[in-house]
């Protein structure tokens, strides 16, 4: 529980965006292919906020975009 409270606001978002993807996978509404190119891409997102590239509404509107 203790790590889940230092979670930084860019992995808190990364998580909610990996977990709706997941879900959207689970039901078949996208393909593997395409989820996986998807958390690629998020993953991205995730490192530049991490790095500071990004100001955090900008990767916040990055991620809504998934």
């Amino acid at each position: 529980a203790q790590g889940k409270a230092n979670r930084s606001p860019a992995r808190v978002e990364y998580d909610r965006t990996y977990n709706r993807l997941k879900q959207r996978k689970v039901r078949g509404k996208i393909g593997v292919d395409e989820w996986n190119a998807a958390v690629a891409q998020a993953t991205q997102v995730l490192e530049q906020a991490e790095r500071g590239e990004l100001t955090d509404d900008e990767m916040r509107e990055r991620f809504r975009e998934f």
